[in-house]
């Protein structure tokens, strides 16, 4: 995500912003939850699982690389 700006957790809370301001939650699968009827159902959304469930299975410890890009970029993400 870090070549298009933005990250995961960024685009699930837009989906609950967009929800709230806009209303349309769907139903995700045969889950009971919608999508964006809370932040947590928006990061299902995105991530295609609970966020817990993604991080155990793909998250790794980030390079130092991949650390210092994210600092010289995190102007970006604050309000």
């Amino acid at each position: 995500m870090n070549l298009a700006g933005f990250c995961r957790n960024c685009l699930a809370k837009w989906l609950y912003a967009g929800k709230l301001v806009y209303g349309g939650a769907r139903k995700l699968g045969n889950s009971e939850e919608t999508a964006g009827s809370s932040y947590n159902g928006c990061l299902k959304e995105v991530y295609g699982m609970e966020y817990s469930q993604w991080k155990k299975k793909f998250q790794a410890k980030a390079s130092q690389e991949q650390v210092s890009h994210t600092y010289k970029h995190t102007y970006m993400h604050t309000a």
